[in-house]
């Protein structure tokens, strides 16, 4: 019992110890760096800075001269962004022929799309062609027949010819007929003497009732012919202002020739309804085309698969709000890559486009590269309280891949 009293009581003095024991006084004040003081300087870095100095590098930039080093975190990305294999038509994707790593080179497929449906569309558009060709044919034709109408107005000027005929016709009718009817007037008065004869003797029973009959019609037929005659006169006349009408018409028509002028420009501008339709249609067939070739996605540029976007049977949206949606792979040039670095705020003033620097990055940290600063960008990061600074890296290893964190010394 007393050694568990013992180890309980030990046991309770070890745990409270922390509150039990004495407070230790500590005294904060804010530690203020002169960056202006003198710096350690990588060896290789001081001899660029002597050879730099001996050249008159030194660049002068707001009123002062900048000696001074500065050393920034950053990683590498494409310079001066990476390029999108993008899909240029809504659609499935049928295969992606490139992985992450792979050379490409400019026009090469990268991924296709699903192409039937794009088949058919165009299919339909050269049918479409085809119609608006014939129909293009038709009024080619209808056009040339209005012309040679135009030209050699043949049946306007048939009618007039004709016109003119019937109208000399009723003329000569008109002025025959005095003498149809002197001539008429002379048989009747010819039966009637006949008759008359005929008459006397059947009184003297020297003639047959039956020549006495034959006589008389004849003397009415005679009269009734000489009637008729003269009642042709008024129709004649009636005939020949139609005839002339007719014919004045017809020269008007000659003249004026409205319903073949009319008939010439519906003719000109049903051409020109079926060439616009030719041109539309061959417009849709050069879209379905194009849709059609859009269905091979091609590299754009020279170089390597920095990341793939898209797997077989994702779809692809042109109008989507994500603007990454029709992205199938992202290529960069090895050749060109660049840091993109943050600069602290105070050190910022000390950089300027064109400054030379060194970059060395994390997988080669033996090894140091030549740098350029491109450009300063012009919004600084207000949590971070830094500016970012594009530097280029020159002739840059096989080795170095977009993402690979970096240091670099201005």
């Amino acid at each position: 019992p007393l050694l568990v009293i013992v180890a309980t009581a030990g046991l309770i003095f070890w745990t409270a110890w922390p509150t039990l024991r004495p407070v230790k006084q500590v005294h904060v004040t804010q530690a203020v760096f002169d960056r202006n003081a003198p710096t350690a300087v990588h060896p290789v870095a001081q001899q660029s800075s002597d050879r730099d100095a001996k050249a008159g590098f030194d660049r002068h930039r707001g009123g002062r001269t900048s000696g001074q080093i500065v050393q920034a975190p950053g990683w590498l990305e494409a310079e001066p962004f990476y390029v999108a294999a993008t899909a240029l038509a809504d659609g499935v994707i049928q295969s992606v022929d490139v992985l992450e790593g792979d050379r490409v080179e400019k026009g090469q497929v990268v991924a296709k799309l699903v192409a039937e449906d794009s088949q058919l569309r165009l299919r339909q558009a050269e049918a479409a062609i085809a119609t608006a060709n014939s129909e293009l044919a038709s009024a080619k034709a209808r056009l040339t027949e209005a012309r040679q109408n135009w030209d050699e107005p043949v049946a306007l000027e048939k009618a007039v010819e004709t016109g003119e005929a019937m109208v000399a016709e009723a003329r000569a009718e008109l002025e025959q007929l005095p003498a149809l009817i002197q001539e008429a007037q002379a048989e009747r008065e010819r039966f009637d003497e006949q008759r008359d004869r005929i008459k006397q003797s059947y009184d003297a029973q020297a003639a047959s009732e039956t020549e006495l009959i034959i006589a008389r019609q004849q003397a009415a037929s005679a009269l009734a012919r000489v009637k008729s005659l003269e009642a042709r006169e008024p129709l004649l006349k009636a005939k020949l202002t139609r005839f002339e009408a007719e014919l004045r018409a017809a020269r008007r028509d000659l003249e004026l020739r409205i319903a073949d002028r009319r008939a010439l420009d519906e003719a000109k501008a049903n051409l020109k309804q079926a060439e616009a339709r030719v041109e539309r249609a061959q417009a849709d067939r050069d879209v379905a085309a194009l849709e059609l070739e859009r269905m091979t996605i091609r590299s754009p540029i020279d170089g390597v698969v920095q990341q793939r976007i898209k797997v077989p049977g994702d779809k692809v949206m042109l109008g989507a709000d994500d603007r990454m949606s029709a992205h199938i792979v992202h290529l960069y040039d090895p050749e060109r890559l660049q840091v993109r670095v943050d600069v602290p705020l105070a050190d910022a003033s000390n950089i300027f486009a064109g400054q030379a620097c060194e970059v060395v990055v994390e997988i080669l940290s033996d090894q140091t590269f030549r740098g350029e600063v491109l450009r300063i960008t012009h919004l600084a990061d207000l949590q971070k309280n830094t500016l970012e600074v594009k530097v280029k890296v020159i002739d840059p290893s096989p080795l170095l891949r977009p993402d690979m964190l970096t240091r670099v010394k201005f």
